[in-house]
């Protein structure tokens, strides 16, 4: 038997790599990937007792990974590859907006409909194609027609684009206002809201409003109008926020007070948990900022009488369906909110207990609801429920355990699994398709089960578009870069790439929303971005100051929240500048980024407390040793501060282009000299510019700028050469660079075809050479270059003629 932890799950991005370790009793033997299939795989050493691999896809698709242990027995593992997270939410975007909503001169104009990937169409009331239920199928409402207007929303806050936020509009006027919730009384809207459409214009002949799961849906889409309106306000929108917010609030109202009694699901409003009631905490929040306390009060008191009634059943997560998960998230909601730990943990575990962990990439971390049959993978509360569980670890999780590990696993399993139903040719090669959503996975295969034989399927993937955007809009919510001490590899983020070095962690986000960090292996300190995104973090280890390097389109009211930081007075500067303080109370603070741009970079530093000095730290100056050690400014280089006499500092920090690098600690003892350094690697040819500045409570004392140039990154130049007979069409080509910086690769290349390649060992400046064996030519001549390359660049020789006598 193989024991296996593969992070970040089992469905990777091909911007990441899988982590896998293994251990067997009897020892691993090897891990190849199946034929045909491109996967790099690297051994990585040992490490608590397991074998560490890496693993880097490049086809899209299921891959299997075979572990070959004691002396030849085997096991599978099944990873699927999918594309960087960011392409498949911006991609999916765009095609609903293109392709799934109707325009037309019917009632269901401005409706989001389902796509059927196997026609390549709509399916609409008026081009059915059989099969289910009709009303359901093509009536715009329930999970499948008011969650991509939602998913639309929420991918609008983290990245606006106009076109899009129109789309929702025009939803919003024409199908809601105009159809949907367009039932009055005396005159006024009810803003209850009719089951769907069902072929009749105007108003549908079911005039019924009792399906509360509805309500959460729209109310969403609102209030998520309402925090897009509000982060990016130089959008242009067809309500205020505030006009939004009211819409959401009279929905809700209307769900928990105007729906008629009994109904054929009994009062779920009140007793049933419905999906998307996990922004109740964020939509009193804005009820109350905007001074709507009135409605805020009585949201409030409808939501305690609901949590009164779940946390005293024994099994508080009633649904519609007889064995379902979509209960899960509003008693977690309302546990939190209310102080109830018991009821959280009780979630947690349920919600766990639902959910695999085997190496398969359809059910780790998958929502497996009747039972865990296996014809119902990666639906849509894998990743709405991921949410529930990523928010139980943030507020109670206790890191550093076996269990916990295994939650965070399951959860970001579930992060990542959902988005393998967005369609990027791994489920249909049709380029009308790519864009397109998958229902939900079926790793049973065949037809389509009991009721279900109707759908069409498509490798296992049902062809209908169906709830999945419920799904997507928890993943977009869900989304952070999560770091952990995990009991297995150790320093881990899932999603991101992390390094740490001289006291301060470098994280490159790649959970496809850049606006969240949560540092769970640095006392929970959580870091997000509103109407802005990061492509980096920079975060001391003490927790004293952090950087993050602006990208995307950052609106015109940017704000920045950090949690769990410490209380005190912090100095904000922006690319290296200076331009405000903020106050941290209760673990926390909050920054406006207005004026903030992409490039940024925005620095957030603790103030020092009294610390006995006198005055503010005398002036330092900055040095580099770039060249010393070889000759070559190759890019690896040491900076150095040296503060020669003067009242000292407790602290200092380097900058790099106006970027935070490192936050360091230093020992005081005035007047004495201080100093302290920073290692640079990697660096391409160009130049960097660096600034320290030394901290203590008196003040701050910046460096001058040093320039720091870099011009022999890439490999030296290698020079061709020929030896054996040319007449015979056979001899060796070799390739010789004989001083300069290093290469780790080459690659020879005849007449700009590829003939050979391999691995160089770096020595930096010392010799390399390469040869390629050249046999059975042909009369003729025939050019040869070779490139070497390095992690910075590359250099190609000379081309080398060779003729072949006839």
């Amino acid at each position: 038997m193989v024991d296996v932890v593969s992070l970040p799950g089992m469905v990777i991005p091909q911007d990441q790599q899988a982590t896998l370790a293994v251990r067997a009793k009897d020892g691993i033997d090897s891990v190849t990937a199946e034929s045909g299939k491109k996967v790099d795989i690297a051994a990585g050493g040992d490490k608590n007792g397991y074998k560490i691999y890496t693993l880097k896809f490049h086809d899209l698709g299921p891959v299997d990974v075979t572990v070959t242990y004691a002396g030849g027995r085997r096991s599978v593992l099944q990873y699927n590859s999918i594309k960087p997270i960011a392409d498949l939410i911006s991609t999916h975007a765009s095609f609903l907006t293109t392709n799934q909503q109707a325009k037309t001169t019917r009632g269901y104009n401005g409706a989001f409909l389902q796509w059927d990937m196997s026609r390549q169409k709509l399916v609409t009331w008026d081009d059915y194609p059989g099969g289910g239920w009709k009303q359901w199928m093509a009536g715009g409402s329930d999970d499948l027609g008011l969650t991509p207007a939602l998913y639309l929303a929420q991918k609008n806050l983290i990245q606006p684009v106009q076109s899009e936020v129109d789309s929702v509009d025009y939803y919003i006027q024409h199908f809601l206002l105009d159809y949907l919730q367009a039932k009055t009384s005396d005159g006024q809207r009810t803003w209850q809201v009719y089951r769907w459409f069902d072929g009749k214009d105007g108003t549908p002949s079911d005039q019924g409003v009792w399906r509360a799961y509805n309500y959460t849906h729209i109310a969403n889409t609102y209030f998520t109008m309402y925090q897009l309106a509000s982060a990016h306000p130089e959008l242009t929108t067809d309500f205020t926020a505030t006009q939004y917010l009211t819409m959401a609030y009279n929905t809700l109202d209307a769900m928990f007070n105007d729906i008629p009694q009994p109904t054929p699901i009994g009062d779920a409003a009140h007793d049933m948990g419905l999906m998307g009631e996990s922004t109740y905490p964020d939509i009193l929040a804005a009820l109350k900022k905007e001074g709507m306390t009135t409605q805020a009060t009585s949201l409030q008191t409808l939501l305690q009488t609901k949590f009164q009634k779940l946390s005293g059943e024994a099994y508080p997560f009633a649904s519609e369906a007889s064995i379902d998960t979509t209960g899960f998230e509003t008693s977690y909601t309302l546990a939190k909110m209310f102080g109830s730990t018991a009821l959280a943990d009780k979630v947690q575990n349920a919600s766990v207990a639902s959910r695999g962990l085997q190496p398969l990439w359809y059910y780790y971390g998958s929502d497996n609801r009747h039972m865990g049959e296996s014809w119902w993978n990666l639906g849509y509360e894998t990743q709405l429920g991921a949410w529930q569980q990523q928010d139980y670890l943030e507020t109670y999780g206790k890191a550093g355990n076996a269990a916990f590990d295994d939650q965070m696993r399951s959860t970001y399993g579930a992060y990542l699994g959902g988005w393998s139903n967005i369609n990027a040719g791994q489920i249909s090669s049709a380029a009308a398709n790519i864009g397109a959503a998958s229902w939900q996975y079926q790793s049973q295969l065949g037809a389509g089960e009991g009721t279900w034989s109707f759908m069409p399927m498509l490798n296992g993937w049902w062809a209908w578009s169906g709830e999945a955007d419920l799904g997507f809009w928890g993943g977009l919510r869900t989304a952070s870069v999560d770091v952990v001490n995990d009991g297995v590899v150790g320093l881990y983020a899932y999603g991101g790439d992390i390094t740490l070095t001289d006291g301060t962690y470098t994280i490159v986000p790649k959970d496809g929303v850049q606006q969240r960090i949560h540092m769970f292996n640095e006392g929970g300190l959580d870091i997000s971005l509103t109407g802005a995104q990061y492509a980096k973090a920079r975060i001391a280890k003490d927790r004293d100051s952090f950087s993050l390097d602006l990208t995307g389109t950052p609106g015109s009211a940017p704000s920045l929240t950090a949690t769990n930081v410490k209380d005190g007075l912090y100095a904000v500067t922006v690319n290296g500048t200076q331009t405000s303080q903020v106050q941290a109370a209760s673990g926390r603070l909050q920054l406006n980024l207005s004026g903030a741009k992409k490039g940024d970079s925005v620095t957030v530093s603790k103030v020092p407390t009294d610390d006995g000095a006198t005055a503010k730290p005398g002036a330092a100056v900055l040095s580099s040793d770039n060249g010393n050690d070889t000759g070559l400014k190759d890019g690896d280089y040491r900076v150095t501060m040296n503060m020669w006499w003067g009242q000292n500092a407790g602290q200092v920090k380097f900058y790099e282009n106006g970027a935070l690098v490192s936050s360091q600690k230093l020992t005081t003892s005035t007047p004495s000299a201080q100093n302290a350094h920073i290692d640079v690697t990697g660096k391409k040819n160009g130049s960097c510019t660096y600034t320290a500045e030394l901290i203590n409570s008196k003040g701050t004392t910046t460096t001058s700028r040093l320039t720091v140039v870099v011009k022999d990154a890439n490999p030296g130049t290698p020079v061709l050469s020929r030896t054996g007979t040319s007449g015979t069409g056979s001899y060796t080509v070799t390739a010789n660079m004989w001083w300069g910086t290093n290469a780790t690769s080459y690659t020879f290349y005849e007449n700009g075809k590829v003939i050979g390649s391999g691995d160089l060992t770096a020595t930096t400046p010392n010799a390399q050479v390469a040869r390629v064996a050249v046999t059975g030519r042909d009369a003729g001549t025939y050019t040869y270059t070779v490139t070497f390359s390095n992690a910075q660049g590359s250099t190609t020789s000379s081309p080398l003629k060779v003729v072949v006598a006839g």
